[in-house]
């Protein structure tokens, strides 16, 4: 479904947990402060520019809601300690990942953001 046909692709993930119902993002820091979801998606996009930035291929903030079995994304890593990348080796069938489309296997996963108490992944 959907995806992209860069070469080299990084994508964070910010997850959602379906069961509480709500359009709260998990950005923690900066849930005490008076700001909007709108606001909060801004502040955590220039961060993520400001550090990954510099890095060949896209850059891809990505917004999932958790299904009751998680966001759907086999990961796979390097064992070579110097290059600790995480990548995506499946995504399952009809799962937030599947039917979002943004995320392909063969992309570099370079953060999650999820906070939930059942978390699966």
């Amino acid at each position: 479904m959907g995806g992209h046909s860069v070469s080299q692709t990084h994508f964070v993930v910010c997850g959602f947990c379906s069961k509480y119902n709500t359009s709260k993002c998990v950005f923690n820091k900066y849930d005490q402060l008076n700001i909007t979801f709108k606001e909060k998606y801004f502040i955590v996009s220039e961060r993520i520019q400001r550090r990954y930035g510099d890095l060949n291929g896209e850059l891809h903030l990505v917004d999932l809601v958790q299904g009751t079995s998680g966001l759907g994304i086999s990961l796979a890593g390097n064992k070579d300690r110097n290059t600790m990348s995480i990548f995506v080796a499946g995504i399952q069938p009809d799962s937030a990942a599947d039917q979002d489309g943004r995320i392909i296997v063969g992309d570099e996963l370079l953060e999650v953001k999820l906070k939930c108490l059942n978390l699966l992944i």
